[in-house]
């Protein structure tokens, strides 16, 4: 598996940053969940849904986003497609792990499974458990918990080398859930009102409970020592009818394969990784180093969100990781390496990334907890006649590469600067600030550098998901954005930046935006939710199938890199028009596309937004059921003025 697919995609900018080389798979180092509090300025509690009266409308419009999960460990799947944060909770003699696994760009809304596993090391023994989801409608704010028929679920127990065993000591054919995953799990389901309900997220809080008996139907909790290790392993099975994608810590790792395959003879669910050679070491304890972790936000050049590269001056490209470590750290501790590729999604191991960088060391200084890294790559075009338009008289490599670049940072530890752990490991920026009344913009869509399916055609199949936020059809005249309604996180992070409160995000609202990017005051995150924002979401055909519970499988997917627009509009609007189009593009639900790209080949998609201004918001189709009406009351007209008068 190459390292690249540990990545998490960023906005406009296909730039990745890439942190230096680990040995096989960065999560085998030994890690810690953070303590709530464990970062300077986080919540002393963390996101308490499943006490009574829990204060949501003072703290945050949705839990996923609550603010109180700064400092969690925090591991990201393809940075923007899905994610998971852990934190300790103590109260009293009691301990918790507080979990929450976040899907953000789902292909279809069904037939979604999320696998997690605990194992103590000391007692060697331990279980896994399965939620299935079972909403496939926007839940709201709060979520939906087991009573409101959000999720279904088993519980599976090991212990020494034996099997996996349903936990099932009543006889029961489908054993009960124990109690306080029932009473304490909620479901988060998100639906954009036009496509699927592409988004969702699982909240659980899981008792400590040293000596618990795993084999129990209703267990007290998952049964870890004191101050010892454990194991810890999760799986989300993100299914569609398209197929399904998978996500994991560590990553690769499948329910439905185990090292000893002798004692593996079932489908799933009945087989899991093997938890002592396979799964994440956790250390338990009180402490914990943290992590430094780089966002798509921290990633640029110039400035955030510009991904055009200047054919005649210096580029400076500017990575800015995060540290999220309880104690301040050197500037000089940590180094990248950057890479650039033509914009839209390209594998990460693709020949298509261009290094530019390797190793450069980050400028010396202390980094205060939450403070950023400093990282500059500077550049110059070697050959600006590849850039140039194809047919330009400079020679026939013009064409080859665009002055749109992807951006891609690797980051790894500096001589010097300790064994730090990032998460993640690498990132790239993929969004853009742009303007509209109309916005057009060409994509590459490449799989060179994937080893053709065998057996397979000279094509590939390729899924793309458009996810849209805050463009709808219609806007009234009055359209509010409300910034009272804002998270208070995002709100207080914006500072000045004067929010209108009706109509669109204008041009020097969305500078201000970029402005608070580049101070690391605010994420892309933040952006997207409150500009007009299209994400391109691309998942590739693997070649595989994932076994599937009662025998047969399931088509298995794999994402690559998204990439998208913010798009600002200064005027008048009464909505939004979007199209994304290509050859072997063809559209097959709701802003969602297949495409049928050549094997290690590409294609080119072409993205177009446009923002409808007053009095009217009307497409090809509209305007010609408007003339034939018109075409109608004028043969009408024709018809009453010939007729002759009644004789009297």
């Amino acid at each position: 598996m190459s390292r690249y697919s540990r990545l998490l995609p960023a906005l406009s900018i296909s730039v990745a940053v890439t942190l230096a080389s680990l040995p096989l798979p960065a999560w085998a180092q030994t890690r810690c969940f953070q303590p709530v509090g464990g970062v300077p300025g986080a919540y002393s509690q963390p996101p308490r849904w499943w006490a009574a009266g829990a204060p949501l409308g003072s703290m945050t419009s949705r839990w996923i986003d609550d603010p109180r999960w700064q400092g969690a460990s925090s591991f990201s799947h393809l940075s923007d497609y899905a994610r998971a944060r852990m934190l300790v909770e103590t109260v009293g003699a009691n301990r918790f792990l507080v979990v929450m696994w976040h899907v953000k760009a789902d292909l279809s809304g069904a037939n979604d499974r999320l696998y997690f596993g605990v194992w103590d090391d000391a007692a060697a023994k331990g279980n896994v458990f399965r939620i299935e989801r079972l909403i496939n409608a926007s839940t709201g704010v709060d979520g939906l918990a087991y009573s409101g028929g959000a999720f279904n679920g088993r519980v599976y127990n090991k212990s020494g080398g034996g099997p996996w065993l349903l936990n099932n000591t009543g006889g029961l054919i489908v054993p009960p859930l124990p109690t306080w995953l029932k009473n304490d799990t909620r479901i988060d389901v998100f639906c954009p009102g036009v496509g699927p309900c592409d988004e969702w997220a699982v909240r659980m809080r899981i008792p400590i409970v040293p000596g618990a008996d795993v084999t129990l139907d209703d267990p007290p909790g998952v049964n870890i020592t004191a101050g010892g290790t454990f194991r810890f392993w999760y799986q989300i099975q993100d299914g569609s009818s398209l197929g399904s994608v998978l996500y994991g810590l560590p990553e690769g790792l499948t329910a439905g394969e185990e090292a000893a395959s002798s004692t593996c003879t079932t489908i799933p669910p009945y087989c899991f990784p093997d938890p002592t050679t396979t799964w994440t070491t956790v250390q338990d304890g009180s402490t914990c180093a943290g992590d430094i972790s780089i966002a798509p936000s921290g990633i640029y050049v110039g400035t955030a969100g510009n991904h055009t590269v200047s054919l005649s001056t210096a580029n400076d490209f500017r990575a800015r990781p995060v540290n999220n470590m309880s104690s301040a750290q050197p500037g000089n501790a940590i180094k990248a390496t950057f890479r650039v590729a033509n914009w839209g999604s390209v594998l990460f191991n693709s020949p298509e990334w261009l290094p530019i960088c390797n190793d450069v060391v980050g400028t010396a200084g202390t980094i205060t907890p939450t403070s950023q890294f400093n990282i500059a790559c500077s550049w110059t075009v070697p050959d600006p006649c590849a850039y140039k338009p194809t047919g330009d008289a400079c020679g026939p490599q013009a064409g080859s590469r665009h002055v749109d670049q992807c951006m891609l940072v690797d980051l790894a530890s500096a001589a010097g600067g300790g064994g730090y752990f990032f998460s993640p490991q690498s990132a790239w920026q993929n969004m853009s600030f742009n303007g509209a009344s109309t916005f057009r913009k060409d994509a590459s869509i490449n799989i060179r550098g994937l080893a053709p399916i065998p057996g397979g055609g000279p094509n590939r199949d390729l899924f793309v998901y458009v996810k849209v936020r805050n463009m709808p059809e219609s806007v009234p005249p009055t359209a509010p954005i409300d910034p009272d309604k804002l998270d208070p996180r995002v709100r207080e992070k914006l500072g000045n930046v004067q929010l209108p409160r009706q109509g669109a995000i204008d041009s020097k609202t969305a500078e201000q935006l970029r402005q608070a990017l580049d101070d690391g005051r605010i994420t892309y995150g933040d952006v997207e939710a409150i500009m007009p924002t299209a994400i391109a979401y691309v998942w590739h055909d693997t070649g595989k199938t994932l076994a599937a519970s009662g025998g047969g499988g399931t088509r298995l997917l794999a994402p690559q890199a998204s990439f998208g627009y913010f798009i600002s509009h200064d005027g008048g609007l009464n909505g939004w028009r979007q199209r994304f189009e290509g050859m072997n593009v063809s559209q097959i639900g709701p802003n969602l596309y297949k495409l049928s790209v050549p094997e290690n080949g590409s294609v080119t998609v072409t993205t177009t937004i446009k923002a409808c201004e007053y009095p009217f918001c009307l497409d090809l189709q509209h305007w010609l059921l408007i003339l034939l009406v018109l075409l109608v009351l004028l043969m009408l007209a024709y018809l009453l003025l010939r007729r002759k008068p009644a004789t009297p």
